[in-house]
């Protein structure tokens, strides 16, 4: 029997995409310099969410990865590579655990 999702859903309203700025590296004594990137979702809160389960698959519409749950509705993934395309989803979790349907799905490039 399948389960009946929270009242509360959780939709994605903003992506931001991020690049950060550059830091001169001294571990190889070069001075390389490395930009940090990554991609900072913001959602609408939801009453009834007692935390949220961030998922991001590599293509659009399916195999979503959990990569992280918070309790704010907004999250921050750091581990991006330069040059891919990352697809994110979120859901709702109540605090009886019921976790709601994915929202809708937002795409980000990495620069």
């Amino acid at each position: 029997m399948k389960r009946p999702p929270p009242s509360a859903a959780c939709f994605l309203l903003a992506l931001f995409l991020l690049a950060g700025c550059g830091a001169v590296s001294p571990s190889d004594g070069a001075g390389d310099l490395s930009t940090d990137h990554y991609v900072t979702l913001a959602w609408k809160a939801s009453d009834d969410a007692a935390h949220y389960n961030i998922y991001r698959s590599s293509i659009s519409g399916g195999y979503y990865g959990l990569i992280g749950s918070t309790v704010d509705p907004a999250f921050t993934d750091n581990d991006v590579d330069p040059g891919a395309t990352y697809y994110y989803v979120c859901t709702a979790v109540d605090s009886a655990g019921r976790e709601s349907a994915h929202s809708n799905e937002a795409r980000a490039t990495i620069p």
